[in-house]
């Protein structure tokens, strides 16, 4: 991050050095990581912003002064694309970057003080993957509750993308099985038993989402995230569920 920072300062140099005396630079505490993130990498973000920090203070001749620092938080790449992370999700990314660049360090006790602040009991996680420990008190920031929620949702679709490319589907019901429509149901029946949890599960989180979306978001707005970020991948778990349904009995016959 410190490198990307640095080569920035070059093309700032090599472009505007000789036109502009002073310059206005962006950062971002959302997006700009992956196009399809849905929970952003607050460790990312904040060592960015300290990057940016540096640069500003050190202020180096062979480039123009920094007048001021823009954090943005994108929601899309371009107009084309998806939405990435949603604004009340990334409440605590933004609140740790502004700590990070206003104090121009980032420790393990202002995360922890921060994390009190925000209302978590315990440590905020900050590498963008889900935890189900990251539960706060309701209301204690705007978009808390989506914030829990996409917690749980993500770590939900971690789980039916793992059933479905699982080493156990791959060996006993894999494309080729469902094709000739001869499987051991034994083992079919327990991928099943492990689809319907998952159905149940999912059901009720896409629920309960789309209803904590609709409180932040226009109805078009929770829709796109909810068909492209959870239903896309949902729907391959009802999928694999429906074609050891419609092939079980088949395959039954075909064994006797």
């Amino acid at each position: 991050m410190i490198v990307m920072v640095q080569l920035l300062a070059h093309f700032i140099s090599d472009h505007f050095q000789s036109v502009f005396p002073s310059v206005v630079v962006a950062s971002a505490f959302k997006g700009a990581s992956s196009s399809c993130a849905r929970i952003p990498p607050i460790s990312r973000h904040v060592a960015n912003h300290l990057a940016w920090r540096k640069l500003i203070q050190e202020g180096k001749k062979e480039i123009p002064e920094v007048k001021g620092l823009f954090m943005t938080g994108w929601q899309r790449f371009d107009h084309f694309a998806l939405l990435c992370e949603l604004l009340p999700v990334s409440i605590p990314s933004l609140c740790c970057c502004i700590r990070a660049f206003t104090s121009g360090e980032f420790s393990d006790l202002e995360l922890l003080e921060l994390s009190t602040e925000l209302g978590f009991e315990s440590v905020l996680s900050v590498d963008g993957s889900p935890s189900q420990v990251d539960v706060v008190k309701t209301e204690s920031f705007p978009g808390a509750d989506l914030f829990v929620l996409m917690q749980t949702a993500a770590a939900f679709l971690i789980k039916c993308d793992s059933c479905v490319r699982s080493s156990y589907v791959k060996t006993w019901c894999s494309d080729w099985h469902f094709q000739r429509k001869s499987f051991s149901v034994m083992h079919a029946r327990k991928i099943a038993d492990v689809c319907y949890e998952l159905e149940r599960e999912g059901c009720s989180i896409s629920s309960r989402m789309i209803r904590s979306l609709r409180r932040y978001y226009k109805d078009c707005d929770a829709k796109e995230w909810l068909e492209s970020h959870f239903n896309a991948t949902f729907r391959e778990v009802s999928g694999l569920l429906e074609d050891i349904k419609s092939n079980e009995e088949i395959a039954m016959r075909n064994v006797q």
